[in-house]
């Protein structure tokens, strides 16, 4: 929606990162009333409205595509932008994981996240609002999808509907492969990206190897199961520690 307003308004400059990050953000809200206020399961809540929204893109383009030469000269030229040699996207992605990583790290806020994500219902008790801080998360992880969303169709030049698809197992490995625990409550953006810089090695060097695209799923399919595999016995490993510590303080 963003590239389309951009192709029928090439002069609306910074606009377009505004209308990015609040389309993102408003679905995200949707996804965070659906879990935090309707509880319903996060993976269903999301694979849900995946679908949906999907659905509601093929209806809104109509079967078209925004192609490169419609787009505003200054957004595809921000891709080739560098800054003492580095690219301006890398830098720019380097800056917004800093920001998100000091912001979950050192700001209340952000540590209710973690609390709420370890165990809702001990943060509950807390007297924390479980679903504020849920819902905060899900808009948070919306408007950094919007802005991401944006910078890659300026990155690609053409913008079709089915642009990113499959990127959801991609996210999930990245995530792990960074140290991201599927129970919740542990984990950094900065390991996030890490993983997510490691896996674009792996494909890089699966491409370079001449590899079928099949293996590269493959591949990535066993990062995720063996990262979940150690994330498992880590946490295994923990809780026996903390129980023998809790015995052994047994009078």
């Amino acid at each position: 929606m963003t590239a389309d307003f951009a192709a029928h308004h090439p002069q609306a400059g910074l606009l377009l990162p505004v209308i990015a990050v609040t389309l993102g953000g408003a679905l995200g809200a949707i996804n965070g009333l659906l879990v935090a206020y309707g509880r319903i399961s996060p993976l269903i809540a999301t694979l849900g409205t995946m679908s949906l929204y999907r659905g509601v893109t093929y209806i809104y383009a109509h079967g078209q595509e925004v192609t490169a030469s419609r787009l505003p000269h200054w957004v595809l030229a921000f891709v080739d932008l560098r800054i003492a040699g580095v690219p301006a996207l890398v830098l720019l992605s380097a800056i917004v994981v800093g920001m998100t990583a000091f912001f979950l790290r050192h700001l209340p806020l952000g540590r209710r996240i973690y609390a709420v994500g370890s165990n809702a219902t001990a943060s509950l008790f807390c007297g924390l609002r479980t679903e504020r801080v849920v819902l905060f998360a899900y808009i948070l992880c919306g408007v950094m999808c919007g802005f991401a969303g944006l910078l890659y169709a300026a990155r690609v030049g053409t913008v079709t509907v089915v642009l990113a698809s499959g990127w959801e197992l991609s996210s999930l490995a990245a995530a792990v492969l960074g140290g991201i625990s599927v129970a919740g409550g542990s984990g950094s953006v900065i390991g996030a990206a890490l993983g997510a810089i490691l896996l674009s090695m792996i494909d890089n060097g699966l491409v370079l190897l001449h590899i079928p695209e099949f293996w590269r799923i493959f591949v990535q399919g066993c990062a995720i199961v063996l990262a979940i595999a150690a994330d498992g016995a880590v946490a295994r490993q923990v809780r026996l520690a903390l129980r023998a510590q809790r015995i052994a303080r047994m009078p």
